[in-house]
Order: structure tokens, then C-alpha cells, then sequence
């Protein structure tokens, strides 16, 4: 018996040994809702787990801090019993609201401790999160307006639509508001946007509307993230807040009265990117064949670190555009102004282009975002006006040497770049075959910048019994197509009987009267010297 006794006794121990050297673990079993300046209050219930009996413990005030430091003050009052036991309930109070308290969402912990209520040196905390949201509107809604973000895009830059966005992009947001209880009239529509830290950085005033009971209206709204840079320096976050207000104009609620509703939207924003883009390109949409235009653009560098040797190229291909220009070193969110010059070819068709913009590194590379995005921007421009219509390519041809029928003849043509850009011609000869049997060429191609000029020599095997002017034809060719035939006469002078000694030159049909001349002279002087002769021996 006494045994039996002792074994209980022994279990009863090692139980009361257990419950008092249990762990306590707090839960949040019913967390805080969301305190406003209108629902100031919230409440929050907190367990220990196990069934283990505790005292809670707390600080009856605590602050919730905005970025400008503005304050509202918490206070914690308890509603259940705090000492030995397993469950509590707190509420939590909103009180001394300093009157430009940031809107938005803020936060704050408060701690909540737990002794084990038979053993002091065993204990825990936890941190119940409180937040606290100071609304966009001035006023309740009673007229239950509603106002939505429906879609977030951006149109021109290097954002994500609503994921993320970069320093100048350019956004559109639409707006759905609607009136489901009552009529209402004067509605304006207010934004702004703000940094995390509580900066605002555009804002702007839709005009005012009326909306009936049912009824809704979609609002599209735009702006640029081109203002106070400086203060998205290191910041993570962007949020846009929109508000809708007007006055309740019903019979059926029975007096004036204003109403608002509003919403927000958060944005990831990127600058931590070693990323220089171009802003603000001036450049005109309408130019003229053979203009000399001025291109400017900031050259902005939107990322935290200093960038050094930055350049930027200007490219068009068909145009023959292809400059490069120097920045130098950027500081980190700083500008530098570019500024150049781009002539335009003087026989360009008429129609559209795309003047092509990249941004250089230190490392000749193209900046590339995070996002594998290059530093590429794109400027479309029309010529149109005093174009100059055919080759810009000028031939002229002389007789370098030779000339005579069944001898080499030498022609030497000289081909001049007239145009701006550079120019590659391929060379061919035709039209010669009734008057020579090949054509030899000292080049077949001829590469020329603007202005420039090269001289091709062209070496004809001439055939036997030709005589007078002959003809050819000399093509110029780029990309496979004739852009240019000259035609090329030349004398040549058939192969007759000579007098050397005399005139160093060829008897041929063309002249062969004047030679009749100069013989029928020659044989009157013989005749006057023969007849001068007998006259003197008499």
C-alpha cells in the first residue's frame, strides 16, 4: 500500500515539476484591425500556448512617427484580466493627432511581455504590429462615392506599368468613379505623389463633374517623373494617391453634404542602377534635304553612383549619320547638356526616319539596366523639301594617252563624291566592242567620302582600220544597281601611210585632202628648184 502511495506521490511531483518549467509561447489569436482618425480604436487578443498561466505586462503608451515627425499618441487599455491567466484582451486608442500628419499608412509595434505566473524567471514577449491610416480625403463619405485604380501604365520609359518605375518615365493612370446610392455634383478629382519618405513630387487638380445615381465615369491621367529629382535620390518606393470629392445633391438624403472617397497605389522605384539615359531630345519632326540641324537632350545619370567617360552616339544608316559625341563624367542624379550638329545628305529620299540615340560607359558598352534594358532612344523625323533627285556622283573623262587604231588607248576618269555621306561605287565598262577588243580597269571599286574625288584609268586594246570618234559607256554601281552611266567619246586615228619625217603623223581618211595639199606643194618647190637649177647652168 505504502508503495502505491509513494508512486503517486512520485507522479503528482513530476507533474508539478513539468507545469512549472514549461516554455511560455504568446499568439496573437485575434489581431488589430486598422486604426483611422474616424475608427480610433482597434482591439487585439494574445494567448500562451500549453495552457500555461501568465501575467501580461505592457507599456500603456507608445507614438506613431511619419517621416516629417509628426506624432499621434497610443494608449493601451486593457479589457480582461491580465494576472494568471491564459488569454487577454487589449484595446488600443488613438489620441493627439497632430493636425498635418502625413496621410497615408503608418505603423508601429507595441510589446506585450507574459511571466509565468508560478515561476518569474520564466518568461517572453511579442510584437503586435499597429497600423494607422490618415485618409487622402478632408471629410467621411457618407454619399458612399467610390473612387478605383484601374490600370497603371507606362507609355514612354523604362518602368514595368505598375511593378516598378525609373526617373523620367512617363505614366498614364485610369480612373473608374462611380455613384450606386445618390447624386452628386461638383466631384474633383485631387492627386499627388509622394516618396516613401513623405516627399511630394507632382500633384495635380482634375476639373469637376456631376455624377447621377448609377452612373460612373473613367478619368485617364498623366504626368512625368521629371521634377524634384533630387528627392528620389536613394528612395525605394513611390505612392500615388487619388481622391474623388463632391456634395451629396439627393432628395433622398435629405440635405447637402460633402462626400469623399480615396485610394492609393504603391510603385517600386529604381535607382540603384548604373543607368544614364537621355531627356528632353529637341530635334525637329520636319526637315530639309541638305539641312544642317541642331540636336540637344539632357544626359541625365538617374543611378547612385558617379559615372565616368560617358558618350553618346547618333546613328541613322541609310542616311549616313554616325557621330559620336562626348559627355564626360556624371555625378550621380546630375545633368549634362548635349549639344551637336548633324548635316543631312542633300539627295535623301522624301519620307520618314529614326534617328537612333545610344549612351556609352566608361567600358565602351551601352548602359544596361536591371531589367536587361539598353540605353536606346529613338527620335522619328521626316525630310521633306529641296531634295536633290539623281546621283550624287559626278564623272569626267580625258584622253590620257594613245588614240591611234590597233594601239592602246588610255582614258582617265575622275569620279567625285557630290553628295554627304560616304559612297561605295562598283566600276563597268560597256559599249566598246565595235571599236576595241577589251578594257582594262586599275580598280573596279571606289570607296569616297563626302567631297572626295579618285581617278580610275581605263586602258582599251583598240582594233585595226578604226577611225573617228568612238563611244563607251561607264557604269556606277552601289548595291547592285546602276546609279549612274556616263558616256565617253574618244578620237582615234586609222593606221594610213606616213611621213615621219615630215609631219609625225598617220595619213587616215578624215585628213587625207590636206595631206593631197601638202604633197602637191612639196612637188611645186621641187619643180621651182629644178627649173632654178637649168636657169643658172644656161
Amino acid at each position: 500500500m505504502k508503495s502505491k502511495l509513494y508512486l503517486l506521490s512520485a507522479l503528482i511531483l513530476i507533474l508539478a515539476v513539468g507545469v512549472v518549467s514549461a516554455v511560455i509561447t504568446l499568439t496573437i489569436t485575434t489581431p488589430p484591425t486598422t486604426l483611422t482618425e474616424i475608427q480610433n480604436s482597434t482591439s487585439f487578443k494574445i494567448s500562451s500556448t500549453g495552457g500555461v498561466l501568465v501575467n501580461f505586462t505592457y507599456l500603456p503608451t507608445a507614438k506613431i512617427i511619419d517621416s516629417d515627425s509628426h506624432t499621434a499618441n497610443l494608449r493601451i487599455i486593457n479589457t480582461s484580466i491580465l494576472e494568471n491567466v491564459t488569454l487577454a484582451t487589449f484595446d488600443v486608442i488613438i489620441t493627439n493627432i497632430d493636425s498635418d500628419f502625413n496621410f497615408g499608412e503608418h505603423s508601429t509595434t507595441l510589446i506585450i511581455g507574459a511571466v509565468n505566473a508560478t515561476n518569474s524567471s520564466d518568461n517572453t514577449s511579442i510584437s503586435v504590429p499597429i497600423s494607422f491610416e490618415v485618409p487622402f480625403c478632408d471629410c467621411a463619405n457618407p454619399g458612399e462615392l467610390e473612387i478605383d485604380i484601374d490600370d497603371v501604365y507606362v507609355k514612354e520609359g523604362f518602368g514595368d506599368d505598375d511593378e516598378y518605375w525609373y526617373p523620367f518615365d512617363e505614366i498614364e493612370i485610369d480612373l473608374f468613379i462611380e455613384s450606386d446610392t445618390y447624386d452628386i455634383e461638383d466631384i474633383e478629382i485631387e492627386w499627388e505623389l509622394y516618396t516613401e519618405s513623405g516627399d511630394k513630387i507632382a500633384d495635380d487638380t482634375e476639373n469637376d463633374f456631376n455624377l447621377d445615381e448609377g452612373e460612373d465615369k473613367e478619368i485617364m491621367i498623366s504626368f512625368k517623373l521629371d521634377k524634384k529629382l533630387n528627392k528620389l535620390e536613394g528612395e525605394d518606393k513611390l505612392i500615388f494617391y487619388v481622391k474623388a470629392e463632391g456634395r451629396i445633391d439627393d432628395k433622398d438624403y435629405g440635405e447637402d453634404e460633402d462626400t469623399c472617397d480615396w485610394a492609393y497605389e504603391e510603385v517600386e522605384l529604381i535607382t540603384d542602377d548604373d543607368f544614364v539615359v537621355l531627356d528632353d531630345i529637341q530635334f525637329p519632326e520636319l526637315v530639309q534635304c541638305g539641312a544642317e540641324v541642331q540636336i540637344t537632350a539632357d544626359v541625365w545619370n538617374i543611378g547612385d553612383d558617379d559615372q565616368d567617360d560617358v558618350y553618346v552616339t547618333i546613328y541613322n544608316h541609310e542616311l549616313g549619320i554616325n557621330e559620336q559625341i562626348e559627355i564626360g563624367d556624371l555625378d550621380a542624379f546630375d545633368d549634362i547638356k548635349l549639344d551637336a550638329l548633324i548635316k543631312l545628305p542633300t539627295n535623301a529620299e522624301e519620307k520618314w526616319y529614326s534617328l537612333i540615340f545610344w549612351v556609352y560607359d566608361e567600358d565602351n558598352e551601352i548602359y544596361e539596366n536591371s531589367e536587361d534594358e539598353l540605353a536606346k532612344f529613338i527620335v522619328p523625323f521626316k525630310i521633306e523639301g529641296n531634295c536633290i533627285s539623281g546621283p550624287t556622283v559626278l564623272v569626267t573623262a580625258n584622253l590620257e594617252s594613245g588614240g591611234n587604231a590597233g594601239q592602246e588607248l588610255v582614258v582617265k576618269a575622275t569620279i567625285t563624291n557630290i553628295g554627304n555621306k560616304l559612297s561605295t561605287y562598283d566600276l563597268n565598262v560597256i559599249g566598246y566592242d565595235g571599236w576595241a577588243s577589251s578594257v582594262e580597269l586599275d580598280k573596279n571599286k571606289v570607296i569616297l567620302g563626302e567631297g572626295e574625288s579618285k581617278d580610275v584609268l581605263l586602258t582599251f586594246d583598240v582594233k585595226e582600220g578604226v577611225a573617228g570618234d568612238e563611244l563607251f559607256d561607264l557604269q556606277l554601281l552601289s548595291g547592285g544597281e546602276v546609279v549612274l552611266t556616263k558616256a565617253i567619246s574618244v578620237p582615234i586615228e586609222s593606221a594610213g601611210f606616213s611621213f615621219p619625217g615630215i609631219t609625225g603623223s598617220v595619213i587616215s581618211k578624215d585628213n587625207w585632202y590636206l595631206w593631197g595639199i601638202g604633197a602637191l606643194n612639196v612637188i611645186l618647190v621641187i619643180i621651182i628648184i629644178f627649173v632654178a637649177i637649168k636657169a643658172i647652168k644656161k
